[in-house]
């Protein structure tokens, strides 16, 4: 039995608080090691819905937001540029989803 299998049979319930803390913190570092020229996906809860899915790659940092450049077949919308600045949270990295 796996990990995710074992949380949701109910193994580790008394730890589901930590478990959660766990998460959310190795969630901020992993956004926090981004570097410019990573490439990037918009992850699920990325509004507006259009961009979930588009992959980009980061320019710049600035503060908790980063500059993007969407690659060319991901201009749509009103960011027809293709050149947009996001919230980092927004963000997942290409390696983990490819692998």
């Amino acid at each position: 039995m796996g990990l995710l299998e074992s949380i949701s049979s109910g193994k580790y319930d008394r730890s589901l608080d930590r478990i959660i803390t766990a998460c959310q913190e190795r969630k901020e570092n992993r956004i926090y090691s981004l570097k410019v020229g990573d490439r990037v996906k918009f992850g699920p809860t990325v509004r507006p819905e259009y961009l979930r899915g588009q992959k980009a790659t980061i320019l710049s940092w600035r503060r908790t937001r980063v500059l993007i450049q969407l690659d060319d077949s991901a201009y749509t919308g009103r960011f027809r540029s293709g050149r947009i600045i996001a919230h980092a949270q927004g963000l997942l990295p290409v390696d983990e989803l490819e692998n």
